[in-house]
């Protein structure tokens, strides 16, 4: 196959442009993101029961779902929130699993359930929907609230017309409700209750068919048409008849009006009232095309819009990408021009060129590999590429040092070529067997980290795997028909060739026989060197962070206060926190570029906190857009900082959380403790005395529970004696309800608006605990007051119940400062110190950290059994190419030792290891085999061609040297430029750069003085067998031919400084 596409004069031309078609074509399709889905598939059961308390949620409707999902098969992590009102269920499924099978299983399990209480709504089971945000739209301007929500519909409507743009919502306006307040002094007059005035419209307001009329000649439909779909019209209908027999009219009880349904549905601008637009999308979308369409689209509507409004651009999530990616890829650029410029310095222009043409080749053969797996382009995946730029040169690299090699012993071009890349194959093979051996377990590591880290084995074997056809069957043929028989070399390439070679003679190799002279000396120094880097490691000089966040350009400030908090207290400590905003904006003006405003939109939504899965008065975001992250000098992580010192505590807040906006990473909070089982009481105790533990530090922001008092009750019951069967608890209960939560009587449609008809008592006079008392309730003897008939007893109940596989749970989240104190550190004092206690005290409890250290472990644990897969699938591949059990083990030994690069050069740079990084070191397991796989098959040939152990050693190290030196240093160039990145992109993946390049750097190093060393040991030790054989076929290999004729002439190999006959032969 190597000789047939060498020597044809066009099938690897055309193999190429079909590999170049595939990946230009998949290109456009790949979507763009910071990061890959690392989410795991959820399915959600949510029900409703107006006026339930949380407890009771949990009980009557929680408990009895969790009891018939335990037992299905692919149910993973079940965790679920009971508030007033309603509950819902999250179910992971666990991988491999179709979600559309499980969903039908829950589903038919949910349906089980008979005793769910009667008056509930029923559930609803759905797969969690996978959007994002993208940008959102500020709309101000001199309108009224009503005006301006019609002209953002209308908005809406237009730019949901656009191809590229699929979920668009209105924020700040909720559904509009013709509401019909009933005064109650009038239904006492009048001897009327709210359900009966509610069943009253619903009688009278209709629209239905009647049936037809059959006439002579034709047929006519007729309908009832009396719907009263304007307040006007709903004023004039009959509700009941007085006494006397006048019609009481709507109008005479009641006031109706066109409103809003949820009062605090609001949001702002730079204090303005305004409208926004959030635009997000699906996982299959792009998110810079999205925020392309919503730019021209707003540009489009600049000279149409009404006079004085104002489109604001807010909460962009989807710049950053661009500016992430076009970071990666220019230093993708400046690593691919250092990879060809160093091959330049080995090889002729013409041999470096077609070497590094292999890239482009590679790389758009694996996008179309890439889109035909649903990745896409991210930080992850670039960061990939990257490695993937040094990686397969190796490939290429090895075989055109080959066939150099065959060059120069004055072989034509194209029998140089065949020949050359013929005679490594099975090397080369091995190699990337051995490569895939470690890429392919680490492929499928667990955890929200590993699923985000996983796309890079996946990639870098797409990429390895058609760089090696490339290397194969296009390589071949165009340095056969490129390159041109050996002549003398130019003056500067004869000079560099030359201090090349004197490296290797007198520095490389005077330093590889020094280390094979004091092998055990050598090779205990390098142990040592392995086990001062575990120790560095261990005793925390290493920093380690398990996914380190991207930076972003929103800022976001989430504030809860107690449910039953008004809207005009809420927006009291909203205006404060915008405030410190400004403040730290006006403080931080000085230090930015041209001294520009660091703050440059202010949004705040009420009814809304992305951490609380609920809404009302007490909730709200208030959202900051920073100067771009290229152009300020603040990190979104100082600015939270001094952000949360100028605003102070929030007397009463249940929780006032600072950080990045967006998406955020899969790590998950920085601390994380739950407490599972017991009493809601005992749990809530217990919780406050860990608070109190994490906030004696410094470093500790934003320390809070999930369990949260609800909004204050009142108990109703009915008093001994007064029940009836014209008055039980039931009914009592509907007329309370009817009268509090009042009645949706139906749903209208008019100009594409949709209302609800709402009746309800007036709010004025249901605001107090003695309007309650004097409800009048219709009994059979009239009007009576609620106090009278019922006790009313005043308690209060937590507001949200959570559970985590079947446990009530309790978490305390918090975040910390890691430049004060380290993750792992406080956590182990915390295992230390409270933790011990708290699980002594109460036996009957769980404790566990979740969070980052969580996650951190799963990813970590999963990492490390791929890793042993790994290893021991390239100890079988060695084993069955080396036929021995030992030298496998001597080729891998550069493994470990490739660990002291990665501590040191972290070290050096005062990097933070994170599980990028580690999964960097645990790639190089199967780089660095790849050139002790070779470096070992020389030393054979070596000992086959008749050497002793020292010279084949000695020999073997010289002659894979310039091979090993340029598959490394090929590599690392690649790298160089993300590692000395200064943007703060690009902070997170250095530790990767990083550990790539100095691991790889100390391997290399290790490969071609410690096991040349080593194998001398093992000779030593009798582990290894003579190899020594006549030498006739090795004679003539145009490697080893030198070091024959330096042992014929009884000189040493290279350095020829002393008798090989010194040491002792095996």
């Amino acid at each position: 196959m190597i000789a047939y596409f060498a020597r044809h004069p066009t099938a690897a031309n055309l193999f190429m442009v079909v590999l170049l078609l595939t990946g230009l074509l998949a290109l456009p399709k790949l979507q763009r993101e910071t990061f890959p889905e690392f989410e795991a598939e959820v399915i959600e059961i949510r029900a409703s029961h107006s006026g339930a308390d949380a407890e009771t949620m949990d009980e009557l409707v929680v408990a009895r779902v969790e009891d018939v999902l335990g037992g299905l098969d692919g149910v993973g992590t079940i965790t679920t929130e009971a508030r007033e009102g309603s509950a819902t269920v999250s179910v992971e499924i666990a991988d491999g699993e179709e979600v559309e099978d499980m969903l039908a299983e829950i589903q038919a399990a949910i349906d089980t359930i008979t005793d769910f209480p009667s008056d509930m709504d029923e559930p609803t089971v759905a797969a969690r929907t996978r959007t994002r945000s993208v940008v959102s739209v500020a709309v101000t301007g001199p309108m009224s609230g009503r005006d301006l929500e019609l002209y953002l519909e209308r908005l809406e409507r237009r730019l949901l017309a656009r191809d590229e743009v699929s979920q668009v919502s209105i924020a700040g306006f909720s559904d509009r409700r013709l509401q019909i307040s009933i005064d109650e002094a009038a239904l006492a007059r009048y001897s009327l209750g709210v359900s009966e005035i509610a069943d009253a419209i619903s009688a009278q307001s209709l629209d239905t068919p009647l049936g037809q009329l059959e006439m002579r000649g034709r047929t006519m439909l007729v309908r009832y048409d009396d719907k009263r779909i304007t307040p006007a019209q709903l004023r004039s209908l009959v509700v009941a008849t007085s006494d006397a027999g006048a019609e009481v009219s709507l109008g005479d009880v009641a006031t109706v009006v066109n409103a809003f349904s949820v009062e605090e549905e609001q949001t702002y601008i730079n204090g303005e009232r305004a409208g926004l637009l959030v635009v997000s999308k699906a996982s299959t979308e792009d998110s810079l095309d999205v925020l392309r369409a919503v730019e021209e689209f707003i540009a489009g509507q600049e000279a149409i819009k009404p006079d004085g409004v104002v489109f604001t651009i807010t909460s962009d999530n989807a710049s950053v990408i661009e500016e992430r990616l076009s970071l990666l890829l220019g230093s993708g650029a400046l690593g691919l021009a250092l990879v060809f410029s160093t091959l330049w310095l080995f090889f002729d222009l013409r041999l470096a060129f077609w070497v590094s043409a292999g890239v482009p080749v590679s790389f758009l053969g694996a996008l179309w590999v890439m889109s035909a797996l649903g990745l896409s382009l991210n930080m992850m995946t670039m960061m990939a590429l990257l490695i993937a730029i040094g990686l397969l040169m190796d490939d290429a690299i090895v075989l055109s040092e080959n066939v150099a090699t065959h060059l120069r012993a004055g072989r034509a071009p194209l029998e140089a070529a065949v020949q050359g890349v013929s005679e490594v194959a099975g090397g080369v093979l091995s190699s990337f067997a051995t490569t895939i051996c470690v890429f392919v377990p680490l492929s499928a590591i667990d955890g929200p980290i590993g699923r985000t880290l996983q796309v890079i084995p996946t990639v870098l074997i797409a990429v390895l795997a058609v760089s090696l056809i490339e290397a194969f069957l296009i390589l071949p043929n165009h340095l056969g028909h490129s390159l041109r028989e050996q002549r003398s070399e130019a003056g500067v390439r004869r000079r560099f060739n030359a201090g090349f070679e004197f490296v290797r003679e007198r520095a490389m190799g005077r330093f590889v026989d020094l280390a094979i002279r004091h092998r055990y000396a050598a090779v205990g120094l390098a142990i040592v060197l392995f086990l001062g880097s575990l120790g560095a490691v261990q005793g925390g000089k290493l920093r380690y962070r398990a996914f380190p966040d991207t930076e972003g350009d929103v800022v976001e400030a989430r504030l809860e206060m107690p449910a039953g908090t008004s809207l005009e207290a809420t927006k009291r400590e909203v205006e404060r926190i915008e405030a410190a905003a400004l403040a730290v904006s006006e403080e931080l003006r000085a230090q930015q570029p041209g001294a520009q405003d660091l703050v440059h939109n202010v949004t705040t939504r009420y009814n809304y906190n992305a951490d609380v899965d609920g809404s009302g008065p007490h909730l709200a975001t208030v959202s900051v857009d920073l100067l771009s992250v290229e152009r300020r000098n603040t990190s979104t992580g100082e600015f939270s900082a001094l952000w949360r010192e100028a605003l102070g505590p929030v007397p009463n807040a249940v929780a006032t959380k600072f950080g990045a906006g967006g998406r955020r990473g899969p790590a998950g909070n920085a601390i994380e403790v739950r407490i599972q089982g017991g009493e809601l009481e005992r749990l809530d105790l217990i919780a406050e005395e860990v608070e109190q533990y994490f906030s004696q530090f410094a470093a500790v922001t934003d320390i809070s529970d999930d369990l949260e008092f609800g909004t204050a009750q009142l108990l109703v019951r009915l008093r001994p004696g007064v029940g009836s069967p014209g008055l039980t608890g039931a009914d009592l209960a509907k007329q309370i309800r009817a009268a509090l939560s009042g009645v949706s009587v139906e749903t209208l449609y008019k100009d594409n608006q949709e209302y609800e008809v709402f009746v309800e008592l007036d709010r004025l006079q249901r605001d107090t605990i003695a309007d309650l008392e004097t409800l009048s309730i219709t009994t059979s003897d009239g009007q009576v007051p609620l106090g009278s008939l019922a006790y009313i007893e005043e308690t209060r109940s937590y507001g949200k119940v959570s559970r985590r596989q079947g446990m009530r749970t309790v978490t305390v989240t918090g975040e910390l400062d890691r430049e004060q104190l380290e993750l792992d550190a406080l956590m182990a004092q915390f295992s230390e110190e409270l933790l011990p206690r708290l699980r002594s005290d109460n036996p009957d409890l769980q404790f566990s950290i979740g969070g980052e250290l969580e996650a951190s472990a799963e990813t970590m644990g999963s990492m490390a059994r791929g890793a042993i897969l790994g290893l021991v699938a390239i100890f079988v591949v060695l084993s069955l190419q080396l036929r021995t059990y030992v030298e496998p083990l001597l080729v891998m030994l550069a493994i470990p030792f490739a660990f002291v690069g990665v501590v040191v050069g972290n070290l050096l740079l005062g990097s933070t290891l994170s599980s990028q990084a580690a999964l960097g070191f645990v790639s190089l397991a199967g780089i660095v085999v790849n050139d002790s796989i070779l470096l070992m098959l020389f030393i054979k040939r070596a000992r086959a061609a008749g050497l002793s152990p020292v010279d084949a050693a000695q020999s073997a190290s010289r002659a894979r040297f310039r091979a090993v030196f340029l598959t490394s240093a090929t590599t690392i160039a690649g790298l160089v430029p993300l590692m000395f990145e200064t943007s703060r992109q690009a902070q997170m993946l250095i530790p990767v750069a990083t550990s790539i390049v100095f691991g790889l750097a100390a391997s290399t190093v290790l490969v071609l003085v410690l096991l040349p060393a080593a194998y001398v040991i093992l000779t030593d030790l009798g582990l290894l067998g003579s190899e020594r054989g006549d030498g006739a076929d090795e004679a003539a290999h145009p490697v080893l031919a030198p070091a024959l004729e330096a042992r014929q002439d009884g000189s040493r190999v290279g350095a020829g400084q002393r008798s090989s006959a010194a040491d002792p032969k095996p």
